[in-house]
């Protein structure tokens, strides 16, 4: 390796060094629309004509979470209802959100959210046919 290669190499791995935590540092800085755009998981359910239960989790890297957001979008022949439920200190609470659901599906959850997980429940109707995407994003 030249010399000339070997100093490109290491301007390289410099940048990948200084980019990594850099994003991080941004993140707290810029706040929670650059963490949901950077940071947000989705989960995708191909198939809504079954009752079904989604546990959405933080990112392992995340620390202590204070709040999220979830965005659904879809559609929806028929009706279904989708709650997310509260837990506090394992015991359930009752449902914080609920969305009634038919055609064309797009709404936005978001708030204060003290737990590391979210329980998502959907319950269509008999004969109701779909499907939904679930963007999502734990804030710390």
């Amino acid at each position: 390796m030249t010399l000339r290669n070997k100093r490109i190499f290491a301007v390289a791995i410099a940048l990948i060094v200084i980019s990594i935590p850099a994003l991080f540092i941004l993140k707290r800085f810029v706040g929670r629309g650059f963490a949901e755009n950077i940071f947000h998981q989705t989960v995708v359910i191909a198939d809504a004509s079954k009752p079904q239960t989604i546990v959405l989790r933080k990112r392992f890297f995340q620390g202590y979470i204070d709040g999220m957001s979830i965005q659904c979008s879809g559609t929806i022949e028929g009706n279904a209802k989708i709650q997310r439920l509260l837990y506090n200190s394992g015991k359930y609470e009752g449902v914080y959100n609920e969305e009634e659901l038919t055609g064309k599906v797009h709404f936005r959850w978001g708030g204060d959210w003290y737990s590391d997980t979210a329980e998502i429940r959907i319950f269509p109707d008999p004969a109701s046919s779909g499907s939904l995407t679930l963007t999502y994003s734990f804030y710390d």
